[in-house]
């Protein structure tokens, strides 16, 4: 993500990022967090371009470098104004501050309340008899997948079968859950897949299948629905 500001000339900017609820700074030296007195890098020094008559600062930011951990961590974005030779962020004045919560290298939604990512889902007959069915998931930002194989080999999922209300008001049937135990670890392409032999489900009926995947401590859940011929 790119950080901008309009700014005066004749001076250096830089930014610092927090995190403020574990009280460390990130360290662009060794790429860690660490306590402000001892980061050896604190500052990210920004680029200034002439827009007109207008400066800008402005730097773009790798928040895979940054956060590339599953469990959301909650950072701010700082500006400094640099006064002498090497940033010190405890007495040069600051310009601005934006807070931003990351995680897996992406910005995360303002709105806590919408899911950071998307579960993708497919369910297929794997006969074709229909004998057994085939189902996977995986998380993805932006058109990509997360890699969990290599990021959380903890993470899970489940899925569950319901069948569609056949008439107004009815209630949606259960047809059978495939717990996480049984589901596994993401494979090497970072997708959960998964087996039911022998579903037995009404013909000519419509189907929607729930993945709940957890990781980092947080789940997310997908939907996609299938019809039985």
């Amino acid at each position: 993500m790119r950080f901008e500001k309009r700014v005066p000339t004749g001076y250096s900017y830089y930014l610092v990022i927090f995190d403020v609820p574990n009280n460390v700074v990130f360290d662009w030296n060794s790429n860690t967090w660490v306590a402000l007195g001892s980061a050896v890098t604190p500052g990210l020094a920004m680029t200034l371009a002439t827009v007109g008559s207008l400066t800008m600062a402005h730097v773009d930011l790798n928040l895979a470098t940054i956060c590339l951990n599953t469990t959301p961590r909650d950072i701010s974005v700082s500006m400094y104004r640099q006064a002498a030779g090497s940033p010190a962020p405890t007495t040069d004045l600051i310009l601005a501050s934006e807070p931003l919560r990351v995680c897996c290298g992406y910005e995360l939604p303002a709105n806590h309340l919408e899911q950071a990512f998307e579960v993708d889902i497919t369910a297929n007959l794997t006969t074709t008899s229909g004998n057994s069915m085939h189902f996977t998931a995986e998380l993805r930002r932006s058109g990509q997948t997360i890699p969990l194989h290599t990021l959380d080999t903890g993470a899970t999922c489940a899925f569950s079968v319901t069948q569609d209300a056949v008439t107004t008001g009815g209630a949606r049937v259960s047809e059978f859950v495939i717990a996480a135990g049984t589901v596994g670890a993401a494979n090497a392409d970072s997708r959960f897949e998964a087996e039911y032999t022998n579903p037995n489900l009404t013909a000519n009926r419509c189907f929607t299948v729930v993945a709940t995947i957890n990781t980092g401590g947080v789940t997310y859940t997908g939907t996609c629905k299938f019809t039985t011929f």
